[in-house]
């Protein structure tokens, strides 16, 4: 492993050779005509040979070498100056000459160069974005400007139906928590991914307790991006990858544009659009840009009654984004954040319960209550085209707070105390990144790298709360019971480095390596309770726990990209690690208990895929796919020293995932309409095979079991129509089944589940999804019916909060919105 190591840093430290010296080439300088100073970033290029070209530096000079004609037509190109086409002697590379470039008599705004067609949804990331890289790696870009969605309530299975191989459960029908895994991971509240917000950390903790409570109103992204496990090496270890919500910028300069939006919701006996409406949600969201500095910011409100009783939510979003640049090479970024909400918990149903009717509820006492706020400040340098500077340092300061029984979903509520679950997290963070551009025979060397500072401090207490119905997040000392409280402060230090390096005009290869040093402490009491079988108290231990936990490892992979004729070929195979989650470990309850020797998932991910374009209007991305862990954690059954039956959580196996990935979209509008033409007729299809096995495990019960919340198949496919002023999409669904524990409970037919429902089938269900949107001028006017033919299926089985038992997903469900737009931007 350590001659691995060498090699893949020997990899990165070296740079391409000289290049190979030819006859022919030329020096100069180049200068501001007026002031006579020195012009940096200013692009070199051979008119007939572009792949020959340089940068002025800080001095304002330049060298092109290696050219094989003697007389060459050369650009000189800055922006916001006249561009000077000249005849080069290349014989006279010896002789170093002046040239002088005028400033434009006009006021240019920065023209910015996509990658992406304007009009398609989804594409992959570009070879550099800002300074991240992202050559040779599977990813994914949704352009919400383009999709045709009930975007008001974050419906997550038609905002990423492009999206092959992703498990989303759909519990949430309210769209406030954001819960999707890929390849044998978890969905719950994404914890298996680095989620971030404008490329900041926005999870409750982002190693010691990586799950997203918060999820950004769809209506304020620009586009979401999703980078499988590759972008480990960048962005931090986690197995899924990256996946960052983009925020919406102020508008364009001196331009001042407000968003009105208002969306009505019906949830009823799911025969009648009749039905009363049960939710709403109002959008409002104002842009004001000057010549260097902008805002932009908006509120969303959201209340409703849930498709089951006692569901009700209610939820406060806001953000406020404020930029300004100068000297041409400054930009400085501000991000304010604030989420709460309150929801009430229906509970989980049994298999014979949901069959007879999925809208009951089991629970009337269940609270969730969520408090959270992200603050931001971004810094950007780049003092020539070629170099870009930029650090992040963001602050979480949130908390979250679970109210209710915990009891299984066969036994009725004693109306006793509550069970109280209470978070703090408190975190400051900062990356600070460079990357460097340098024009070489085939392009450009590009290396990127940073640093990671980061501090946790983070609490969690557990215990008895109030008897009574209403949302009270308050601790009842009184009552004798098992309780925690821990605080868990951590500290993470990670510095990374890759480079992309072109091999030939088609072929690159971008290797990359990351340390990790991660120290993490807990400190705490827990209060055991153990009673006889008449609830008399046996034994009464007040535990004082302290642990400490360091470690440090490397993590290396690489990149390989081959392009030809749009398409792009690609290659990745990186290492993957996941800390284990301390503040869970912590929490008892009657059904759970962690190993206390638990420890950390290793592995790592590969990838080979194509993609691109390949016919007229056909564009595809088919990959397959291999994740390894080592070490991975699940939960089982076993009994403890009073023989009694408990849930156990612990490493308990290695496990592989191989699986094959395809996206397919065809542009019939190609064909109907003439080219360039705002009509626009599509149809996508994605699907995915997956199997994820463990292997090599101590437990029999898992040695070759299928991993659980692990569909086999999923196909999703649809059809996207815009025509004149009108959009439209319709969705088909289908999820095969899967488990929703390690040892396959439910794999007996005759045996669907255990009794309490936390362990089981999850049969397999389709759904369809049907969205209309019409725009005339400034007024916009949305419709959408949510699973269109009214299925009852479900996602997910819990263990916990929300449940413990099934959670039903949403019946049919229809939204109306109305949206107006002051001040709207023109295309183009």
């Amino acid at each position: 492993m350590r001659r691995f190591h060498n090699i893949a840093i020997l990899m990165l430290l070296l740079l391409p050779l000289a290049l190979q010296a030819q006859e022919f080439g030329v020096t100069g300088t180049v200068l501001d005509a007026a002031n006579e100073e020195a012009l940096s970033g200013v692009l070199v290029i051979l008119e007939n040979n572009i792949e020959f070209s340089d940068e002025t530096n800080q001095q304002g000079q330049f060298s092109i070498s290696g050219v094989r004609g003697a007389i060459q037509t050369v650009g000189l190109l800055r922006l916001g100056y006249e561009t000077l086409e000249l005849a080069f002697d290349m014989r006279s590379v010896g002789t170093a000459q002046v040239y002088t470039m005028k400033k434009l008599q006009i006021d240019l705004q920065p023209i910015i160069i996509s990658e992406e067609d304007d009009r398609s949804i989804m594409e992959p990331m570009p070879v550099v974005r800002g300074t991240g890289m992202y050559s040779g790696m599977k990813s994914e870009v949704i352009s919400m400007k383009n999709v045709t969605a009930n975007i008001s309530t974050n419906n997550s299975r038609q905002v990423y139906n492009r999206i092959a191989g992703l498990n989303i459960w759909e519990n949430d029908g309210a769209g406030i928590q954001l819960g999707i895994g890929a390849r044998g991971l978890s969905p719950n509240r994404t914890s298996n991914f680095n989620v971030r917000q404008n490329l900041y950390d926005i999870s409750a903790d982002a190693l010691g307790y990586p799950e997203s409570y918060y999820a950004p109103p769809l209506q304020g992204v620009e586009r979401i991006e999703l980078v499988r496990g590759a972008a480990g090496l960048q962005f931090g270890t986690q197995f899924g990858g990256l996946l960052n919500f983009e925020m919406k910028d102020p508008p364009p300069p001196d331009s001042t544009v407000i968003v009105l939006d208002q969306t009505l919701s019906s949830f009823g006996l799911g025969d009648s659009i009749t039905d009363p409406v049960a939710a709403t949600v109002t959008f409002v969201s104002i842009g004001h840009a000057g010549k260097r500095s902008g805002i932009y910011g908006y509120y969303q409100y959201k209340q409703g009654q849930g498709w089951r009783t006692r569901s009700d939510y209610e939820v406060h979003t806001a953000f406020v984004t404020m930029e300004h640049r100068w000297a041409e090479r400054w930009h400085v970024k501000l991000d304010l954040t604030h989420m709460d909400y309150l929801a009430q918990q229906a509970g989980g149903l049994t298999d014979e319960v949901f069959a007879l009717n999925p809208r009951i509820t089991k629970r009337s006492r269940n609270w969730f209550k969520v408090d959270w706020n992200i603050a931001s400040l971004s810094l950007r340098y780049s003092p020539n085209s070629r170099i870009t500077l930029e650090s992040k340092t963001y602050i979480l300061d949130a908390s979250r707070e679970a109210l209710g029984f915990l009891g299984e979903t066969q036994r009725p509520d004693p109306l006793g105390e509550r069970d109280l679950i209470a978070g703090d997290f408190n975190n400051l963070g900062n990356e600070t990144r460079i990357l460097h551009r340098r024009a070489v025979k085939y392009g450009y060397f590009i290396t990127s790298g940073g640093l990671r500072l980061y501090h946790g401090l983070n609490r969690t207490q557990q215990g008895f709360a109030g008897t009574g119905d209403a949302p009270e997040f308050e601790f009842n000392s009184a009552v004798i019971g098992n309780a925690t409280d821990y605080e868990f402060p951590n500290w993470n230090l990670a510095a990374f480095a890759q480079t992309y390096i072109p091999i030939s005009p088609r072929l690159s290869l971008t290797p990359g390596i990351r340390y990790e040093f991660i120290d993490t402490q807990s400190e705490g009491t827990f209060r055991n309770i153990i009673r006889d079988g008449a609830g008399n108290v046996i034994e009464d231990t007040l535990l004082i726990d302290k642990r400490n936990r360091t470690r440090d490892f490397f993590l290396m992979g690489a990149g390989l990209s081959y392009k030809w004729n749009k398409k792009e070929l690609y290659f990745n195979l990186v290492q993957n690690y996941r800390a284990i989650n301390f503040t869970d470990i912590q929490v008892r309850n009657t059904s759970l208990f962690i190993d206390p020797e638990i420890t950390d998932e290793r592995g790592y991910n590969m990838d080979l895929g194509l993609r691109g374009t390949l016919s007229k209007g056909l564009s595809i991305d088919v990959s397959l796919f291999a994740l390894v862990y080592q070490g991975r954690i699940g939960e089982y059954f076993t009994t403890d020293a009073f023989n009694r039956s408990i849930r156990y959580r612990s490493n308990i196996s290695d496990a592989r995932t191989l699986g094959v990935e395809l996206y397919a979209e065809q542009e019939i509008s190609e064909y109907l309409f003439k080219p360039n033409s705002e009509k626009r007729l599509s149809v996508f299809i994605n699907g995915s095979y997956i199997d994820a096995k463990y292997t090599g495990s101590a437990v029999s019960a898992f040695e070759g079991k299928r991993v659980e919340l692990v569909p086999q198949y999923t196909l999703r496919t649809g059809i996207q129509m815009s025509l004149n002023n009108i959009s439209l999409s319709l969705q088909y669904s289908h999820v095969a089944d899967q488990f929703s524990d390690a040892t396959n409970v439910g794999a007996n037919p005759n045996f669907p589940s255990t009794p309490n429902a936390v362990d089981g089938l999850i049969p397999a269900y389709s759904v369809m999804d049907l969205s209309m949107r019409y725009q005339l001028g400034a007024f916009g006017l949305s419709f959408s019916i949510n699973n269109l033919t009214n299925e009852y299926y479900f996602t997910r089985r819990a263990s916990g909060y929300p449940g413990p038992g099934i959670i039903p997903s949403d019946g049919r469900s229809f939204h109306l919105g109305v949206n107006w737009t002051v001040n709207p931007v023109p295309k183009g």
